[in-house]
């Protein structure tokens, strides 16, 4: 066989390689859904519905098992314990998603009973699971320095945003998070819409509008290539959605197969 030729089968096999499609998982989703509206001060409108509605889309799609921890529920206790009685059931063949709506703080999110649910206690519960896949989903607001618009920057504000130490832990445990905004905007809310413009796309896309190859399931890319300029243009450049981790651009976040 010459070089040419070679080098011919070479690329084709890089070729194949790069355009290979996601393959469904054989194994469960683990999913804990936490949204607290009825905060004591600051009261928000769609957090609740928010997490409610990402929990039944992964329902509907199957094999899944959900915990809905939702407002007076949501204390720090309460979230912590549910994750690691659910998370402990995962294998190596199973993925966890932890989806939050709510106020957020650099370090922390903002539960119920006025503690903080601190990113480094979820963080650990993920990273302690088994699982082979680990995703994180969250809809808050948080307050912070100039925006960044380039992929660079929108990751150097994110650090700054959920705190360095958070995302140097979610990236060396493997756990893709996916969030509804930099670090000095807004998670919006629009008073026609049920839930708000993030978690609205957001399940959009795994219900699959994000499904671009129509293999029925979606991926870490697809789900971001749909969201994050959607959101962008509804919003008129008020929010951008980011993405961050250690994983695959072809992982699978939900399968409908």
């Amino acid at each position: 066989m010459n070089n040419k030729i070679k080098t011919l089968l070479t690329v084709l096999l890089l070729t194949c390689l790069a355009a290979a499609p996601a393959t469904a998982k054989k194994g469960k989703t683990y999913i804990v859904c936490v949204g607290i509206s009825e905060y004591k001060t600051q009261p928000l409108r769609t957090p609740a519905h928010n997490a409610e509605t990402i929990m039944k889309v992964f329902q509907k799609a199957g094999k899944t098992e959900a915990r809905l921890v939702t407002n007076s529920q949501a204390t720090s206790a309460n979230v912590l314990a549910a994750m690691k009685q659910l998370y402990a059931k995962a294998g190596k063949d199973d993925a966890i998603v932890f989806f939050y709506s709510g106020h957020g703080s650099p370090g922390s999110f903002d539960a119920y009973d006025n503690t903080n649910l601190m990113h480094s206690d979820v963080l650990q519960v993920m990273k302690d699971s088994k699982a082979g896949r680990k995703i994180m989903l969250v809809e808050a607001c948080f307050s912070g320095s100039m925006r960044r618009e380039t992929r660079e920057g929108r990751q150097a504000t994110l650090v700054k945003k959920m705190g360095a130490t958070t995302m140097k832990k979610a990236k060396k445990a493997g756990i893709m998070m996916f969030l509804s905004s930099l670090d000095n905007e807004t998670s919006m809310e629009y008073n026609s819409w049920n839930n708000a413009v993030f978690t609205a796309h957001l399940q959009y896309g795994l219900r699959g509008g994000a499904d671009k190859n129509e293999d029925k399931v979606i991926t870490a890319k697809e789900l971001y290539d749909f969201v994050t300029p959607a959101v962008e243009k509804v919003t008129n450049q008020e929010m951008h959605p980011v993405m961050w981790g250690n994983f695959e651009n072809n992982m699978p976040v939900i399968s409908w197969k």
